[in-house]
């Protein structure tokens, strides 16, 4: 009986496992990566018997034997590796383990780069190469039942990390590419608790753990997928998920499987900023700055932190308040330093505003910023919805009376562009703004009615009269310029009453000094909605 089974192995050759028959017994054989044939191969390695699982890093191979017998191999290749040449494959034992356990056999074991010396290592300006030539000192063990463990292979010593765990991942050291956006962790796993993700950490515990996902329902990692695998330089979880399907060919339901993306970067940005990794963050956020779940993973990211913190303090309101020094930043202030590097800023913060209890804008608005700047910055870049979406901000933080002379000015500015959706959303919050100083209840019917700027009004506040007279400007701007399109745009975004407008310009903007002229202008223009 023969069989193999073939696994990359370094950058360079392949390893394959040869199953020569139950009695001849196992081989490892290594072939170049370019040509994956028997003429090429490097290197013949007869097994002690059948293994149980095998890993592979750098220049270092992993086989364990049942019951529970550990050898690392280290290969070394004498030669350049290229069609023309015949290179010499080495390989030597460099650590054998034999280890007496009760536990049950393992289904999947990896090695643990040593992440932190080589950090150590570059720190103190010593030589890579003799730190990568080591053979890694742990790995990690899944066994049958689900317990994920840490195996030291100098003394064969097991720390017990958690348990239910289906899969994991080891991220540290796996990619050469410089765009991975999970260098920082060192491996990832996933049972029934989800995602969880593990930091190294010095001292004397190396690592701690930290919940990947959040359990918010809005957050939550969709629990009808099912994890395959990580893409490191796109920030996501591959995923599989069950769909429900119906074909002409059958009356019942039909299952089928199909694939989608679960973004991680929120979460690998709220951790470094926890370890206060500002630079490593920034840098993580940059790389994945074009991707198209950016702006949404910023907004994630600050409602997480902003959230927890809100929480923080509702535990702590009973609590005797500790004074804050002034060098030390919170994460909310962390996070809210990360997205000012990006123009996103100012949509993820009113975003995260709308989307949380108005009596904690003070706190978020301590961090992000005057909410006043922020909407003139917004103003000033011609970014009007997003400035629009401020003004409910500035009503609550600054006063009623800032927030008017705010809108009125992007009114004028959203009329000046015919955004007249987002120009009547403006004149409604302003009459609803003025009825908080002026309104009687009395004429609060009358301050509903759609046409709010006809004559039902006997008498007119200073602050409606603002209103009126930008929207009867216009209105003349449109009537002097025959853009009778944009009339009646500006009809139905903003009910303005064009009845009474009419009536009252007759002998203004409104006169029609020539009828035909007028009949071709309305039929160059095309067909138009009632709008009287």
């Amino acid at each position: 009986m023969l069989g193999t089974g073939l696994a990359v192995f370094s950058g360079h050759f392949s390893m394959a496992l040869l199953i020569l028959g139950l009695c001849l017994g196992y081989e490892l054989l290594f072939y170049p990566r370019y040509h994956l044939d028997q003429s090429s191969l490097l290197c013949r390695k007869p097994l002690l018997a059948k293994p149980m699982v095998m890993d592979a890093y750098q220049d270092h191979i992993l086989v364990t034997y049942r019951p529970f017998d550990v050898h690392i191999f280290h290969a070394r290749l004498l030669g350049e590796l290229s069609p023309s040449s015949t290179p010499d494959l080495q390989l030597s034992t460099v650590r054998e383990l034999s280890i007496m356990t009760a536990k049950s056999h393992p289904t999947a074991m990896r090695f643990i780069p040593e992440q932190l010396q080589r950090e150590l290592a570059s720190n103190n300006h010593i030589s890579s190469s003799d730190s990568l030539d080591r053979e890694p000192a742990r790995c990690l063990i899944l066994r049958t039942n689900g317990e994920l463990s840490l195996l030291d292979l100098d003394d064969g010593r097991e720390k017990e990390l958690t348990d239910s765990v289906e899969l994991f991942w080891v991220t540290c050291g796996q990619s050469g590419d410089k765009t991975s956006l999970i260098e920082e962790i060192s491996w990832l796993d996933y049972g029934h608790r989800g995602m969880q993700v593990w930091y190294p950490s010095p001292g004397a515990d190396p690592f701690m753990q930290e919940d990947f996902l959040q359990l918010d329902p809005e957050l939550e990692f969709d629990r009808e997928a099912y994890p395959l695998g990580l893409l490191p330089n796109a920030g996501v979880v591959v995923c599989a998920s069950q769909r429900m399907s119906f074909s002409a060919c059958t009356e019942f339901p039909c299952f089928e499987p199909s694939s989608q993306a679960q973004t991680i970067l929120h979460c690998l940005l709220r951790h470094l900023l926890q370890r206060d990794k500002k630079e490593e963050a920034l840098r993580l956020a940059q790389l994945s700055a074009e991707k198209p779940h950016f702006s949404h993973c910023l907004e994630w990211l600050l409602f997480t932190v902003f959230d927890a913190e809100i929480s923080r303090q509702n535990a702590n309101k009973n609590q005797i308040s500790v004074p804050k020094h002034a060098g030390n930043c919170s994460l909310l202030e962390k996070t809210c330093d990360l997205i000012k590097n990006f123009p996103e800023y100012f949509d993820v913060v009113v975003s995260v505003a709308r989307k949380t209890d108005g009596r904690h804008w003070a706190d978020l608005f301590s961090a992000a910023g005057r909410s006043t700047e922020l909407f003139e910055e917004c103003f000033q870049r011609r970014w009007y919805r997003t400035a629009a979406c401020y003004i409910l901000v500035i009503a609550k933080l600054e006063g009623p009376a800032v927030s008017q002379y705010c809108a009125l000015r992007l009114l004028q500015a959203t009329l000046d562009e015919s955004l007249y959706e987002l120009a009547g959303e403006l004149v409604r919050f302003l009459l609803r703004s003025g009825k908080e100083h002026d309104e009687t209840p009395s004429d609060s019917a009358d301050r509903l009615s759609p046409r709010f700027l006809g004559t039902s009004f006997k008498e007119q506040s200073a602050h409606v009269a603002s209103v009126k007279n930008i929207l009867e400007s216009h209105a003349s701007y449109l009537m002097s310029g025959k853009e009778l399109s944009k009339l009646v745009a500006f009809v139905k975004g903003t009910q303005f009453d064009l009845v009474e407008y009419l009536q009252r310009e007759r002998y203004g903007s409104a006169r029609l000094e020539n009828f035909a002229s007028g009949l071709e202008l309305i039929g160059a223009e095309g067909e138009h909605p009632k709008i009287l």
